[in-house]
């Protein structure tokens, strides 16, 4: 008996999930390095930062998670977009000041 187009959905929707936290998390990875190979350093500095288990950060990073569950992905998206936030802060006082 085959999967139905629901199944199949819903499937192609965690696989995608997991592409795109995947992606999340090699962002911040690679911003969290200090040099070419803290790797290991950034992922315990964002598991730190995050809660987010660093073998859970390895496999996304890596690519082998295939699915994810919904409250993982909107945590790694969260923290995704905190780092984000963080990242740009500076500039946007800068900027403000300089309007002034």
């Amino acid at each position: 008996m085959g999967l139905s187009n629901f199944d199949n959905e819903k499937q192609g929707k965690d696989t995608m999930s997991a592409a795109v936290a995947s992606n999340y998390v090699s962002q911040m990875v690679q911003r969290e390095m200090k040099s070419a190979g803290d790797t290991e350093g950034a992922l315990m500095r964002l598991e730190r930062k995050y809660g987010i288990g660093f073998w859970q950060l390895t496999y996304l990073k890596q690519g082998k998670a295939k699915t994810i569950e919904t409250g993982l992905f909107q945590r790694i998206r969260g923290a995704y977009l905190d780092y984000c936030e963080k990242q740009i802060a500076p500039f946007n006082t800068n900027w403000q000041s300089r309007r002034r």
